[in-house]
């Protein structure tokens, strides 16, 4: 009968285009408390573009900022959603000589380009480009961010960087762009609220940017958030898991110790993720969910895959697990009741040296018309 409700689960799931590789992930949905997921592709849509460029100090560059970063894009191999959307806007086929290049990483918070005698392109974090320019971040560009917009900045310097540590570096322009925000995206996260699971977003973007977007999807803790680049002992993160809602500027290996800190105080976790940064604490979490267009060892540590990449469908998958296991509890409530009372006819028919009045089918049938 157990296996039966599993198989069924399943089969329920598969018609809503969701992959169950692991036939007990269903029972593990069920007893999940905390959810964690990513703001990227699971609130917002993960399809992001250039809304607007603002720029403000292009007379410095040897080049238009349109040409120097059409060079940039055509020059760089970086495949992620921002890149891609900054290729989509700097269209062309300006190429200069490219003398260095540094590629995105989620720890720099910055990626490069060097040519030969133009100079080097920097984008990145903006807080990481002007702490190491001359001037502060404007007030402009974090009213932006507080609204929720994402915002990318772009820096010059004449140095060739060879290195992860940046010269003094003067920002031009700053890019702002958009991720829609899932049309259920509130209904998604009123449904874990009524369920009591509790939601906690993990992101690599500016902690102003993901509250804002959280608070539009009708998170309820939406201020709660820290930026853990502030955090220099990782083992501080495990008395931080509880008071916190959002974690912002997370590195990859951050996002594992953040499953492993919330398991240790009894919580049961489940993880989404769509990149090779989340296969460790995918590995980790007790229900692991992914989409099918990421990296192949995403998708073969992860116990669910949502083969119409919509996350939505998650609260189909909690309400999905849940009933299985009421199923389950509802037959071994009917054959643990069968059991005992028959163990008590059975002393009382000893006792009283009495022929034991059922034949096991009569008993099945009191089942059938007296449910526990």
């Amino acid at each position: 009968m157990i296996t039966i409700s599993l198989e069924s689960g399943v089969i329920k799931l598969a018609k809503k285009q969701v992959l169950v590789q692991e036939l007990y992930s269903i029972e593990s949905l069920a007893h999940i408390d905390t959810i964690c997921l990513d703001k990227t592709g699971t609130i917002t849509t993960g399809k992001m573009k250039v809304s607007e460029v603002k720029i403000y100090k292009e007379n410095i560059l040897p080049k238009t900022l349109n040409e120097m970063m059409i060079a940039f894009v055509n020059s760089m191999e970086d495949n992620n959603s921002t890149f891609n959307a900054m290729k989509e806007y700097f269209k062309g086929n300006i190429t200069y000589k490219t003398v260095e290049k540094i590629p995105f990483s989620s720890e720099r918070k910055w990626s490069s380009v060097s040519f030969e005698n133009l100079g080097t392109i920097v984008r990145g974090a903006p807080e990481r480009l002007f702490e190491k320019s001359k001037e502060k971040i404007p007030e402009r560009l974090i009213d932006l961010q507080k609204s929720g917009k994402r915002v990318i900045g772009i820096a010059y310097t004449k140095t060739i960087i060879n290195s992860t540590e940046l010269p003094e570096l003067e920002v031009v322009a700053y890019i702002i762009l958009e991720d829609p925000l899932r049309k259920n995206a509130k209904k998604m996260l009123g449904y874990f609220k009524k369920q009591g699971v509790d939601v906690k977003i993990i992101s690599g973007d500016n902690p102003l940017t993901v509250s804002n977007i959280a608070k539009t999807a009708g998170l309820e803790n939406y201020d709660s958030y820290i930026d853990l680049s502030t955090i220099e002992n990782d083992d501080d993160i495990i008395d931080l898991v509880d008071k916190y809602s959002i974690f912002a500027r997370v590195l990859p290996h951050q996002k594992s110790i953040i499953v492993k800190a919330l398991q240790s105080k009894n919580h049961k976790v489940a993880m989404t993720g769509d990149g090779v940064n989340d296969v460790i604490a995918l590995r980790e979490a007790d229900c692991s969910i992914t989409l099918p267009d990421t990296a192949e060892s995403c998708k073969q540590v992860s116990q669910i895959v949502l083969l119409n990449s919509d996350f939505s469908v998650l609260k189909d998958i909690l309400m999905e697990g849940r009933r299985v296991v009421n199923n389950i509890t509802n037959v071994a409530r009917i054959f643990f009741i069968k059991t005992i009372y028959s163990m008590i006819l059975s002393v009382f028919c000893i006792l009283t040296n009495m022929e034991f009045p059922f034949i096991p089918i009569q008993i099945t049938l009191i089942d059938l018309v007296f449910p526990i």
